[in-house]
């Protein structure tokens, strides 16, 4: 049995804390240009991290008679018994508050639909909706008997980029999908590499990186969602990853970074709608400062999280059972 590399645990609660920042910046008045800087940064580097574990399964399990559609069934039923309770939650609290929804905003979301369906304070659920696409074409590429050739992976960039460049909103599916997997069919080459890289040029080069973007978002040079923002964002992305997995190896994660990790997903799930918008803490306690505000916001994020990570353990055994595929 391959040993639990607890690196990851890092990576995902680090990422976690960028994009919690994202949106603690996104109810603060002057600092949403941080927002955006953290939100394309750091959901690549979870998309990014979600493909290299896949992978990584992938490769392992395939010589062990790894079976991609149960594997990918448990997944999509791990997601779901702490997603759904959210969802089911929030519809909820819509309905006691007056705020219109129609059936299909039910069923859209309840199908981790949610970026084809948007709800007031749920619009960070795209983000699911997101990696079950992910899911859906790693499950494709586990059935190809070969790794595309480079003049296929040229044409798809390609492509990718010419449907984002057309598309413009919600276009950087494609350049999400292209990236994810690249890095699902090369996960471990990837690793090989952020293993063995001078750890003083990584470093250099992922803050030299992340500095200069971060320079042209303040400059309005890059813009969220353009086409040049999702590319540089990517790059970023992964060198973030990378970086944080030389850190993490060679200073392992603390209990509490993996008590963290263990409930990233529900932190993400509950912790959007306390920023801002009509369930924002500073809407519900209009007298607290920004720093209050802020402090709020973790604690009730991780005790939300905590109290969905035991309903979620409750609701897996009951729908997470092996399909006859």
């Amino acid at each position: 049995m391959r040993e639990r590399d607890i690196s990851f645990d890092g990576i995902r609660t680090a990422a976690m804390c960028g994009i919690l920042a994202c949106h603690i910046c996104c109810g603060i008045d002057g600092a949403q240009i941080f927002a955006v800087c953290f939100a394309e940064t750091f959901n690549y580097t979870f998309f990014a991290l979600s493909a290299l574990l896949f992978g990584m399964s992938f490769h392992v399990g395939v010589d062990h008679g790894w079976r991609p559609l149960p594997f990918m069934w448990k997944r999509i039923t791990r997601l779901g018994t702490s997603f759904w309770p959210v969802v089911i939650a929030m519809f909820v609290l819509f309905s006691i508050m007056g705020i219109g929804f129609s059936k299909r905003d039910v069923v859209m979301n309840m199908c981790f639909l949610s970026w084809f369906a948007e709800m007031p304070s749920l619009g960070h659920l795209w983000f699911l909706t997101m990696i079950v696409m992910c899911y859906a074409l790693f499950l494709a590429l586990s059935h190809l008997r070969r790794k595309p050739r480079l003049w296929e992976w040229m044409a798809g960039f390609v492509a990718c980029s010419a449907l984002h460049y057309a598309m413009e909103s919600k276009g950087y599916i494609f350049l999400i999908l292209f990236f994810s997997a690249v890095l699902f069919t090369y996960s471990r080459e990837f690793m090989s590499w952020a293993k063995k890289v001078d750890w003083r040029l990584l470093t250099i080069g992922t803050l030299a990186a992340n500095g200069i973007a971060t320079f042209l978002f303040c400059k309005d040079i890059l813009l969220l969602e353009s086409f040049a923002t999702e590319h540089v964002a990517a790059v970023c992305g992964l060198l973030i990853l990378a970086w944080l997995y030389r850190i993490f190896s060679y200073c392992q994660p603390c209990r509490f970074i993996t008590f963290l990790s263990g409930i990233s997903f529900e932190i993400y799930l509950v912790h959007a709608p306390l920023c801002f918008g009509i369930f924002s803490v500073y809407t519900w306690f209009s007298g607290i400062s920004l720093a209050e505000g802020i402090l709020l916001i973790i604690a009730l994020s991780i005790a939300l999280a905590v109290v969905l990570k035991q309903i979620s353990k409750r609701l897996m055994p009951i729908l997470c059972y092996k399909p006859h595929i």
